[in-house]
This record gives C-alpha cells, structure tokens and sequence, in this order.
C-alpha cells in the first residue's frame, strides 16, 4: 500500500523548515533538535515517519533519542491515542513515550515504546536484558554471569516496528571460579520468533562446511524473539570490491557452497512472490515520483514477462545478498544477516548483489568501472564454479534488486532522492531489456487465445503460482482444478478430496455443487431436511464470515435483506444459509435491455443504507485491493500483446487521484450483480464475506462497471451500459448526501480496467477485454476534464 497523494502532501508540509520541530514542541516535547531519518508507508492510509530526537539545551554530542510518528486522520489517530493511554507506555527523557501530536494527524513513540515491536523496553535495559541473556546455554548454563554495569549496548540499527540491532560488549563473571571475560555479539530483536530459525539455520549451514565463512550462533532467547549471535572482526567488503574487484572468485564460492547446503524450515521464494513485491514497490515509486509511472508499468510488465519464464529452484539464499553482508576479516570472508533466508533460484542472490554493486556505482561514479567490473567477475566466477546452475533468470533478479535499491533514497529522504532513483529505475529497465520485444507466450492460456473456440475455460488469477480454475472440453463435463503457470500444468481436482474444504466431502453427498474454488471456498445447494445453501471455507475463516452474518442479520429496514444463518460447523468449515428469495440482478440486466427507474431507485437507497450503517471497526477489516499494475502483470504472463495495448489504459486510470474519502463506511466487499436479489419485498445481499469498513466510493463504482460489462456480455454496446451506470450514480447520490461523483468515476475506471484483465482469463468473454479498457480510457478522460 502506498501512501496517497494527498498523504504524500502532508508529510512534505510537515518536513519543511522547522514545522516537525514546531509541531513536537507544540504536543509538550522539551526538544532542541528533530531530524527525519525514514518513511514509510503503513498499510492502510498512513505512514511512518522515523525520527531522531535531541533535548533542549543538550550540550554538543549528546546521543540522540529514535522516535517515530504514526501519521494518520484525525479519528485513526485519536483511536491510536486512547489505545495506548491504558497501556503504561515507558516513561522517557522528554516524558511520556507515547503521546498524541498537537495537530490531531497523528501519535508519537519514543524508544523504546514501539507500536508493533512489544517488549522492546525488555532488550533496551541492560538490567533486564542480562536476565534474558543468563538463559542462554553458553552463558547461564556454563556458569557465566553478564554483568549490567560494566556490559555497553550500542544500537545498530532499529526500524521502527520491524526489528532492533544491537552490539554489545559484555562482560562475563563466573562466581564459582572467580574468573572475567569479555563476550562481543550482536543482538537481533524481532516482531516475531525468527530467532529459533537462524539459530537452527547457522548450525547447519557450520555443519556442512561453512563454518569459517557465517557467524557462530549463541542462541534465542525471549520465545525466539531475541537472537544472538558472536560479532565478527571485521568490515564491511564494498570498499574492497571498489578498489580490488579481485575479490570477486572468493565471494563467489561462498554463494557457491551456500546454495548447495541442505536445510530445513526455510519458506520458497517464488518468482511470483518477487513481481508482488516489485509491484508494491513501483506502486510506491509512481506515487512519489509520477514522472516515473510510466517507466515503471513497462518495467514490471517485462519482470512478470521474465518471471513466467524463470526456472524453479529451492537452493538456499541468503534472500538479502549484498556487499554489506561479506565482511573482511583476518580469516576470510564472512557472509552475515541471515534474517532473509529462503529457498529459490541461486539468481536471486547474485541478481540482488549485483545490483547493490551497479547501484552503489552510480552513487559513487569514481567506484563505478571496478564495481561494475566485480559484478561481472561474481557472475563468471560462479559460472565457473557451478557450471550446471541454471542462472537464465538473472536479468529478472538483477531488475528486482535494483527497483529495491530505487526505493531506498525515497524511503531514507536522501537530498535529490528523486535523480538518484530515477536512474536506478532506468538501470532495471536496461537491465531486463525493456526496450526489446519479450519472447512470445507459451504457457496454456496463451494458446488457447481464441475467445469462442472450444468451451469455456476460467481462471482466477492469484499472486503466487497456483491459480484454482475450471476446463471445459468440448462434449465433456467440466474439471475443477489448478493451474500452475510456473510448469505449465492443469491438474484437474476433485472437491470431495479438497483437503482445505474439509466438510465439502460429505456435504456433496446430500447436495449440489454450486459453486467451487480449488482450495478456497464452495457452495453447495441441499434440499433435505429444508432447503438451504450451505457454504464451505477452510475452517480458520468461519468465525469471521460467521461474525460478519450474523452482524449484518441484526440489521434493520432500509438495510438489505440478508439470507438467515441456519447452523454453523466450526470443524468442517461449513455455513448453513436459507435460499434468499428473488432474483438476482444479474439475471434482469442479462434479460432487460433497460431496468425500471425504480430499480434503480430502490437499489441505492439500500446500498446507501449498508454504506451508512455504524459498527465497521468491529469487523475484520476490508483487505486492500491488488494494484492495477499487479492485474495487468497476470496478463502479461499470458499474453504480451494485451498486455502492451492495455497499457494507454494503465496510463489514463494511475493518472486519477483516489478518493478523499476515510475508509470508514460499512461496504459488501465485492459488490456485484450476482451478489444482489431482488424481489417485491426490497433488496437481498448474498456472499457477505468480505463485509467490513471500506471506501464506499469503490463499491458504488465497481457495481457501476459491471453494468458495463454485462451489457457488452450480451450483445449490447458500452454505451448503454454507461446510461445504466449513469441511473445507478444519479440514484445513489440522492441517497447519500455526502457521495462524491467524481470519486465513484474514478472508481469505475479502475474497475473497469481490473475486470478487463480478470476476463482475459474468462476464454468465452476474453475477447471483451479491449472494450472494457476502452471503457476505463473513457471513464478516466470524462474524469480528468475540467
């Protein structure tokens, strides 16, 4: 999630001139000096803003004090605030740790009160901390006591609700001996029990050879959370690789001998999991820098385009390979910071070191032709080492790391960030060859690109590698099944065997199937003892869909009928629903050429209704919704052609500003024509799963692009689906006061232009995709004109 324009705004408002200095005095801070250090946006729409804090009236080199702000509106904010008044915040130098700031946008966390990262005041007292320390084996266990006093921590580096480094010197007492020592480590804090796992990790990769080259592991205390490690004497090995880029062979061998080691627990880092996050990043690039959106599009539709080409693998990696990780020490090389180990393709790891290389030369242009030459000696060497490793997806890896090196002068608010990632961005375009035409297709959907040759195929694409879908062969029943772009291969599914739908075995034998997702959800239609529908999920999700039904049941006239929860198994993941009666809109708009006004009329005042019902924030909250960029990279895939000539769609709808709007309204979630009934007693909503607080901006305009989509579904033009969407709009704005018609365009655009791609992958509606982009151009256009 990236943060809004208008967010955006505020934070370069903020960091002008004294106004953050200003702005912390005014919420009660004795505070002589602010400097920001790192932003970041949060999920939702906020951002962080990471700052270092010195008092007033502090003498020279005096240490500074790491806060950071929550920045978000004013009722998030006030939320924020009231929550943390009851939790005791540590108390600091400049007084209560957490605070609200004066300007009601926003709350305050000074070291060591962290929102995410708990416990953090636990690690940041040595007095408490040597506790912690005593259970280690090597300390404790052998008898050693770490004395608090005569110990000094140093902070590395803290990110705020992600994770604390620390160096540490401590001393060592054994009471039964008598005898002093002095241990240096470092101290690794995090959110979550990753200490266990580079505990485990270490070990084995000492075991197989790799003992002089990866720190010694001392053990995780703190229920994993906190990792230590012995330091390493030593530096950091990018002034070498600057000055002698003969260093390349021994760097080389490393990476050699740690993608052949064997270890356990590691998750896979799929070529797919990297697009996502390259998405995520250029979402955040062309909303700081909009010159750069259109580059940034070309960009990842050439990263999905390599990634559908690239080799599995399940080598270790290191996962954040780069020239800071290998120190120089008088044994060797050192490879360290394991905290992102994975399992991939061994291009992953040279793709991101070389990019660290190539980036770091643009930095520094004196360094620039031996960095460059140490990238190309790190890739040949270990050519030569690992003559059968396929590395046919570096250009892929080498992209990514450089689009994550851009983001870095933006997100550490380097003076002129803007040159500096803009050329970053324009080394990953060269590097995957963006200005080259991509080889063409060959996965399964791609030759099978006529829209009405042989039946009816569906998939739904998902951001890892495994879509569930259905084939439909000529003169045969349909398959359910999945589908894995990474091999190629359909495998056809049988839901009464789907392991993460447990219940669906035996509710298809009473019952029809309706409805089925491979692995995520189905719906079965029952006619004994009554008639009902009964739906399955994976167990985990069925208090929430539960909690969202019954909420929404509690509701009153105008709010939309809902169907009656007849029974619930928590086991088997299974809802039993009465049929809603009525018929559903999708129906009327595939038969009737023009509904009622009336319709229309009776519609909005219902969906007004559920948008104005209080109660959001007590549900599960909304889901963000993929970037625009991430649908069309599932096209890219596929179809290369499409993709290219939905771009000038791309352009127009990432043009448009969202909505002003607090995402705060009571929304459906996917609100559709197939979701809503309609019969003389009002209006009825099915699939209430994703009920909880939204934008209700993008509901109304998702409905509204529907209504475009099913009249060129049956024949009909755009045009008289934009009239339908025109009467929904003029309806639900005399429904709710506070609506915006320019947000809900805006909306529409956008997804119009989603649905163009979803239906790509709809082989009987396939060939609508264009249309629906031409409909998103249109929309835009008739939204950005004066």
């Amino acid at each position: 999630m990236t943060a809004r324009p208008d967010e955006l705004a505020a934070v370069a408002a903020l960091l002008a001139g004294d106004r953050l200095l200003d702005l912390l005095r005014r919420s009660g801070l004795d505070v002589g000096q602010a400097r920001a250090t790192y932003l970041r946006v949060k999920p939702g729409s906020g951002a962080l803003l990471g700052i270092e804090l010195t008092p007033a009236g502090a003498p020279a080199g005096v240490a500074s004090t790491p806060a950071y702000l929550r920045l978000h509106g004013p009722e998030r904010s006030r939320q924020l605030a009231a929550k943390w008044a009851h939790k005791h915040p540590v108390e600091t130098a400049f007084g209560a740790g957490v605070r609200p700031l004066a300007d009601d946008r926003g709350v305050l966390f000074v070291f060591p009160n962290d929102a995410v990262l708990r416990d953090l005041d636990a690690v940041a007292d040595a007095r408490k901390l040597k506790r912690l320390l005593a259970e280690l084996p090597e300390f404790g266990a052998a008898g050693w006591r770490v004395r608090g006093r005569a110990s000094t921590f140093t902070t590395v580096r803290y990110k705020p609700e992600r994770r604390l480094i620390q160096r540490a010197s401590l001393a060592l007492r054994n009471d039964a001996t008598g005898a002093d020592t002095v241990r240096r480590v470092f101290l690794r804090f995090f959110v979550d029990e990753r200490g266990h796992k580079l505990v485990r990790l270490l070990r084995e990769l000492r075991g197989q050879g790799l003992a002089a080259h990866t720190p010694a592991p001392l053990g995780a205390v703190f229920d994993g959370r906190l990792f230590v490690e012995a330091e390493i004497a030593g530096h950091e090995l990018l002034d070498d690789a600057a000055r002698d880029p003969g260093v390349a062979p021994a760097v080389a061998e490393i990476l050699v001998r740690l993608h052949r080691a064997r270890t356990t627990g590691l998750s896979r880092q799929t070529p797919d999991a990297v697009c996502v996050n390259a998405d995520e990043g250029a979402r955040a690039l062309a909303t700081a820098l909009p010159a750069a959106a259109t580059r940034l599009r070309t960009l990842l539709l050439r990263l999905h385009s390599l990634a559908a080409r690239a080799p599995a693998a399940t080598a270790t990696l290191h996962g954040d390979c780069h020239l800071h990780q290998f120190l120089a020490s008088d044994t060797g090389l050192v490879l360290v910071d394991f905290e992102r180990a994975c399992l991939g393709d061994p291009a992953f790891d040279l793709g991101h070191l070389c990019a660290h290389a190539q980036s770091s030369g643009l930095r520094n242009p004196a360094q620039q032709s031996a960095l460059q030459a140490f990238a190309t000696g790190v890739v040949a060497a270990y050519r030569y080492a690992a003559p059968t490793t396929d590395l046919r997806a570096l250009p892929l890896y080498l992209a990514c790391g450089l689009l994550d090196r851009a983001l870095l002068p933006y997100r550490h608010l380097e003076p002129g960030w803007e040159a500096t990632t803009t050329a970053l961005i324009d080394a990953a375009l060269a590097a995957c060859g963006a200005g080259t035409a991509p080889p063409a297709p060959t996965s399964l959907l791609a030759q099978r690109r006529a829209p009405l040759d042989r039946g009816d195929s569906v998939f739904y694409p998902e951001p890892g590698s495994v879509w569930s879908g259905t084939l439909s062969p000529p003169g045969a029943r349909k398959v359910y099944g999945t589908y894995d772009h990474g091999t190629d291969a359909f495998a056809p599914c049988d839901p009464a065997d789907d392991q993460a739908l447990p219940g669906l075995r035996a509710g298809l034998s009473g019952g029809e199937l309706v409805a089925y997702r491979a692995g995520r959800r189905a719906t079965v239609c029952v006619a004994a003892p009554r008639p009902a529908f009964v739906k399955f999920v994976p167990p985990r999700k069925i208090d929430a869909i539960a909690a969202r039904q019954r909420f929404a049941a509690l509701q009153a006239r105008p709010f939309p009928r809902v169907a009656e929860l007849l029974a619930v198994d928590a086991e088997l993941g299974a809802l039993h629903m009465a049929p809603l009666p009525g018929t559903s809109l999708h129906d009327i708009l595939m038969r009737n050429q023009d509904p009622p006004a009336e319709l229309f009329r009776d519609l909005a005042r219902a969906i007004a209704a559920l948008h104005a019902t209080p109660g959001a924030s007590a549900l599960p909250a909304r889901g963000t919704e993929r970037p625009l960029a991430t649908w069309l990279g599932f096209v890219a895939r596929h179809d290369t052609d499409l993709a290219s000539e939905l771009l000038p769609a791309l352009d127009a709808v990432s043009a448009l500003p969202e909505s002003d709007a607090e995402a705060t309204a009571l929304v459906h979630g996917d609100l559709h024509d197939r979701n809503i009934f309609l019969d003389a007693t009002g209006i009825g909503l099915i699939d209430l799963d994703g009920l909880g607080a939204g934008d209700a901006h993008e509901e109304v305009g998702n409905l509204a692009a529907h209504f475009v989509l099913r009249a060129l579904q049956r024949g009909a033009s755009a045009a008289q689906g934009t009239s339908h969407a025109t009467a929904w709009l003029a309806a639900y704005a005399a429904a709710a006061p506070a609506f915006d018609p320019a947000a809900a365009q805006a909306a529409i655009a956008r997804a119009l232009l989603r649905l163009a791609c979803l239906y790509r992958f709809r082989s009987q509606w396939s060939h609508l995709s264009r249309s629906l982009a031409a409909a998103a151009i249109g929309y835009a256009e008739d939204r950005s004109s004066p």
